[in-house]
């Protein structure tokens, strides 16, 4: 019994509480683990050799390789024919006699300007290709009607009496070696617009009556030519048909314009 007892006091005896100043100390908490470092990109990924996303890549599949076909060859034959044509040498020009003695600078064109200046190189290289016979004493602008013939820009054939003797009575400058059609456009462009515009109606008389050009200066009607001018010239719009008129349409006037219009009514009776 007493070792009961003694047992049950051991076990049930009311311990003295600790001293309050001697409390236990907390146990040591381990310190934070440290803060991953927040990628904002996958280039953050990319540029840490620690993340995991290099061994995601390594066990990415290989896309398959394309096979390549060879590039056919494409062969082509090409046949290129050259032809040539043998230009037939043109020879001497004919051109107007001005009654000047042959061989001196000049001696090809009807004015007398101050400085009279020979052919170029170039022209004179052209000449001879072409097959053309060159004078002495031929100017700039001798050979440039010259060429102009050879090439087909100008008439071949000189032009007639008539409209050279037009051409002299107007003051038009002019070479020798100059064609028909190449005489008519430097009638055009030098004369004023008066004088335009009376040989406009000559020409519309002209057509209408179905004759060519000739020389306006010398026809019985020249006076109404004239007094048709004085009206173009003094109406605007007249003026400006007149203007816009290209040599060819003193040849085969166009019928469609005021000028025309203008000047058919005069001289569809044949006269003022």
């Amino acid at each position: 019994m007493e070792v009961i007892v003694g047992l049950f006091d051991k076990l049930f005896k009311k311990r003295p509480d600790p001293d309050p100043v001697k409390k236990e100390k907390p146990a040591d908490t381990p310190p934070p683990a440290p803060e991953a470092k927040k990628r904002t990109s996958w280039l953050d990924e990319l540029a840490d050799p620690d993340s995991p996303v290099h061994e995601k890549l390594k066990k990415l599949p290989e896309p398959p390789k394309e096979k390549t076909e060879p590039a056919q060859r494409i062969e082509v034959a090409v046949t290129v024919r050259h032809e040539y044509k043998k230009a037939e040498p043109i020879g001497e020009l004919s051109h107007l006699e001005f009654g000047k003695p042959a061989g001196a600078l000049g001696c090809f064109l009807n004015y007398e300007p101050r400085v009279l200046s020979g052919p170029t190189e170039r022209q004179l290289a052209y000449l001879k290709d072409l097959g053309v016979f060159i004078p002495d004493g031929i100017t700039k602008d001798d050979a440039s009607c010259m060429i102009s013939r050879a090439t087909g820009e100008d008439d071949l054939e000189s032009p007639g009496p008539e409209l050279v003797a037009l051409a002299v009575g107007l003051g038009v400058r002019f070479s020798a070696f100059i064609g028909a059609a190449g005489l008519l456009r430097q009638i055009v462009s030098q004369t004023g617009e008066r004088d335009r515009a009376a040989l406009f109606g000559y020409a519309v008389r002209q057509s209408l009556q179905g004759s060519s050009l000739g020389n306006m200066l010398e026809d019985p009607a020249a006076g109404s030519f004239y007094n048709f001018a004085d009206q173009v010239v003094a109406d605007p719009a007249l003026l400006r048909s007149l203007n816009g008129r290209e040599p060819a349409d003193y040849i085969h006037p166009h019928k469609g314009t005021a000028i025309y219009k203008a000047a058919a009514v005069l001289f569809s009776g044949g006269g003022a």
